[in-house]
């Protein structure tokens, strides 16, 4: 049986000694490969579906590791650890599939500063870099279960993680509780904000699952927002009141100079009857103290009825300082009705205190 493995690895064996730059694999291998110690290479992006990180052997220039959809072992990664990759400053790890169960897997590096690990098959995840400021993480067990992580770094600002956070089994080691910039990506996430809780700039990308129970929910986990200055909010609320959801968020938001927001498309759709989004109070913007708000910008407008009924509440809440609003239209919007230009104009005229810009955004 004819075997790619064998035709392919001599190869890597003479680049291995030769390449001084990037180095780029982009195949599948029945069997596994093993890459081979590359002294001289600075990057080295791998898309290849078996892999096998060499166990001796120095990588003394690399300092960009890309794997890319690879099944392997988790004890590979010491190959990336100091003192065999002195210079390596950014790994990203996506799609890979760690086998032989629960893998622990263990990143220790002088030099690491950008970290990418989106993995299935952890058991454990350990990374101890004193250098680390940019993390993001996904890290799943086997059989649905969570994995326990351990991140050591004094210096971290940049953080973003996917999945189910548990401060029980997820741990922060070394690092304050201020980030330059904190990313919520999905629900169960946004219990990372009582471990930051200061942070300059805040995303807020989730989506609300549909019926009364899944608005407590994202009631519950947004009971405590970050502090910060920038807040950008990406939520899809499944026919739950939009202005409700974010309305509920600039309650619990301290600090906010400027609020970034992505329209969804919104409909007609009511949701169910007894939701806490369809209250009335959940539109009342009268409580709603927003004193350090400088600048909004609002993305994805399409002239729906919904969508101006937010603007037009966003700027009822209280805002003395707010002097600009940015309200981007997308380039795939032909054209806007007579109608709902008056009611554009109206929104405007309504709050002249305030500079509304509707403008096409390429």
């Amino acid at each position: 049986m004819y075997s790619y493995a064998a035709t392919v690895e001599p190869w890597l064996e003479f680049a291995s000694r030769r390449v001084a730059g990037n180095l780029t694999l982009n195949f599948s291998v029945a069997g596994g490969l093993e890459l081979p110690a590359c002294e001289r290479a600075t990057s080295i992006n791998l898309h290849v579906g078996h892999l096998r990180l060499p166990p001796a052997g120095s990588f003394a220039a690399l300092a960009s590791l890309s794997i890319v959809g690879a099944r392997m072992q988790g004890g590979d990664f010491e190959a990336v650890c100091s003192p065999r990759c002195p210079r390596l400053r950014r790994l990203a790890v996506r799609s890979v599939t760690l086998v032989g169960g629960a893998a622990d897997v263990s990143v220790r590096s002088g030099s690491l500063e950008w970290l990418v690990f989106m993995a299935q098959g952890v058991g454990r995840l350990e990374v101890a870099a004193p250098r680390l400021r940019y993390f993001r993480a996904e890290a799943k067990a086997a059989a649905g279960d969570v994995s326990d992580v351990s991140v050591a770094s004094p210096v971290l600002e940049d953080v973003a993680w996917y999945g189910e956070f548990d401060p029980r089994r997820h741990r922060f080691a070394e690092a304050g509780h201020r980030l330059r910039k904190l990313m919520v990506m999905d629900m169960p996430t946004a219990a990372l904000m009582r471990r930051f809780y200061i942070v300059d700039e805040l995303v807020l990308s989730f989506g609300i699952s549909p019926g009364i129970r899944g608005y407590k929910t994202f009631l519950n986990a947004t009971s405590m927002i970050a502090k910060c200055e920038v807040l950008e909010v990406q939520v899809t609320t499944r026919r739950h009141a939009f202005s409700s959801a974010v309305l509920h968020l600039l309650r619990k938001s301290v600090g906010v100079a400027k609020l970034l927001i992505r329209l969804p498309r919104m409909g007609n759709k009511s949701c169910t009857e007894g939701c806490p989004c369809s209250l009335t109070d959940s539109c009342n913007t009268d409580k709603i103290q927003l004193d350090s708000l400088k600048e909004v910008e609002i993305l994805e407008f399409q002239g729906e009825f919904n969508q101006m009924k937010f603007i037009n509440l966003l700027l009822d809440c209280q805002a003395p300082i707010l002097k600009k609003v940015y309200v981007r239209i997308p380039k795939d919007v032909k054209s806007i009705s007579n109608t709902k230009s008056k009611k554009i104009r109206s929104i405007i005229d309504g709050h002249p205190e305030i500079d509304v810009e509707f403008k096409l955004w390429s």
